[in-house]
C-alpha cells in the first residue's frame, strides 16, 4: 500500500472506534506495522497523538481528511487488488456497537 491508500485506511479504522484508537489499533486493523502507522501519522499529519494515550478518533480522522483534501481521485483509482485489500480490512474490524 503507498502512503495515500494507508492513510484512507486508517481513516476507515479510526471510524470505527469506540473511544481513543492507538497505533497499534490500527496496525491490527489494517495490517500495517505499528511503526509504519505512527511514522504516517507524525511525519503526515503532525503530533497529534499522544504518546501512551493514542488518538481521538474524530481528531484523527479530521486530520487525515485534511492530508487528503484534494488527494481522493488518486485513490480512487487504486487497482482491483487495492480495493480487494481495503474491503478485507474493512470486514475484519469487530462492530464496536452494542
Amino acid at each position: 500500500m503507498n502512503e495515500l491508500e494507508r492513510l484512507a485506511s486508517y481513516r476507515v479504522a479510526a471510524r470505527q472506534a469506540n473511544g481513543v484508537i492507538t497505533s497499534t489499533d490500527i496496525a491490527e486493523a489494517t495490517g500495517v506495522n505499528p511503526t509504519m502507522v505512527r511514522r504516517d501519522l507524525s511525519t503526515v499529519i503532525g503530533s497529534i497523538g499522544k504518546r501512551g494515550f493514542g488518538y481521538q478518533p474524530a481528531t484523527l480522522i479530521g486530520a487525515i481528511e485534511k492530508k487528503l483534501d484534494g488527494q481522493w481521485p488518486a485513490i480512487a483509482e487504486t487497482t482491483r487488488r487495492e480495493k480487494d485489500v481495503l474491503e478485507r480490512i474493512i470486514k475484519s474490524i469487530p462492530n464496536q456497537e452494542g
